[in-house]
């Protein structure tokens, strides 16, 4: 079968068995409530994803062509919408862990194009399928593919999150938004600082800093941190801890590891970002700091270069439109 791109079927057919099990399910309160509406969910990298956000279409779409055109008047975090792709397991695993794997949702999978040969709208690689059994199966000249698919409308009949191709959709989508993009800053920084008094309840070994730094662009501002003697070298020691910046608009967290000679009082760090704040949250990077501490001053004076790369998400900060 060959159908032109935007050509959608005047007449929805659909199997009549399982809509009408599904609504008497929902009118009787077995099925889950949709999810809240809200801003979008992130499968967040930390947890494998993908860093991309979902999020329920904000009313029941005519079919695959409004929904594409409702995904794409929405945006969140300054990213435009469209209708969700599932590219992996995880991914699908994700989407029934946040909308449930019960309620027919419509995904941007179809063979309209060409019978049989089934695309992703995006254009992404359709490597992933989650069929039903005996699906998919074109009854009745069907080309779009909904997920949680409950075969012959019996719970628990499919796995959830499995799909079906249907005819036509007049319910809900699941919208799909790339992660807003990011802006990296090279840091080239110089700082000027000194030792720190104890804090109560600071461990033997605990030594703090403070800093001010200047030229460091979004990191322009004061430093405070907390190091731990850890093991002895053959010049002086190594050291761990974290060292926090403050500008007036964020907060940047690094954990450092680092050396110290104390013939020389030279030292060396660096780590990664582990926390922020403000204007430079959710931002990531690796930082170094090399320096000279004056071993002859008894407050512990210091200067420091401070050199690496942050990257900021540029959206972090928004809010959907």
């Amino acid at each position: 079968m060959v159908r032109s791109k935007h050509a959608l079927p005047r007449e929805f057919h659909r199997r009549r068995m399982p809509v009408v099990v599904m609504i008497v399910a929902i009118c009787m309160g077995v099925l889950p409530a949709l999810a809240a509406e809200g801003d979008p969910v992130q499968w967040a990298p930390a947890d494998g994803g993908n860093g991309h956000w979902y999020q329920l279409s904000p009313r029941p779409v005519d079919g695959l062509d409004d929904a594409i055109e409702l995904a794409a008047s929405t945006t969140w975090r300054g990213q435009p919408g469209y209708v969700v792709s599932i590219l992996s397991e995880g991914e699908k695993d994700f989407l029934v862990s946040t909308f449930g794997g019960e309620t027919l949702y419509l995904i941007a999978y179809t063979d309209r194009d060409q019978e049989g040969d089934w695309l992703w709208v995006s254009g992404e690689p359709s490597g992933f399928e989650f069929w039903a059994s005996g699906e998919p199966n074109d009854y009745l000249d069907e080309d779009y593919a909904v997920m949680n698919w409950q075969h012959d409308g019996a719970p628990g009949g499919e796995p959830p999150g499995a799909w079906n191709d249907l005819g036509g959709w007049d319910g809900l989508a699941i919208f799909e938004y790339d992660n807003p993009a990011v802006s990296c800053h090279k840091i080239n920084a110089k700082g000027a600082g000194q030792g720190a008094p104890p804090e109560a309840g600071d461990p033997p070994g605990l030594v703090r800093t403070v800093a001010q730094i200047r030229g460091g662009g979004h990191l322009q501002g004061t430093t405070e941190a907390a190091f731990q003697i850890t093991d002895p070298t053959p010049t002086g020691f190594t050291f761990v801890g974290d060292l926090t910046f403050t500008t007036n608009r964020a907060t940047l967290t690094v954990a450092l590891d680092g050396t110290l000679n104390v013939v020389t009082g030279e030292f060396a760090a660096s780590g990664t970002v582990t926390g922020s704040t403000g204007k430079l949250e959710g931002a990531s990077g690796t930082l170094t700091f090399e320096g000279v501490q004056d071993l002859a001053d008894p407050a512990g004076s210091f200067t420091e270069t401070v050199k690496g790369e942050i990257c900021v998400d540029l959206g972090g900060n928004g809010k959907r439109e």
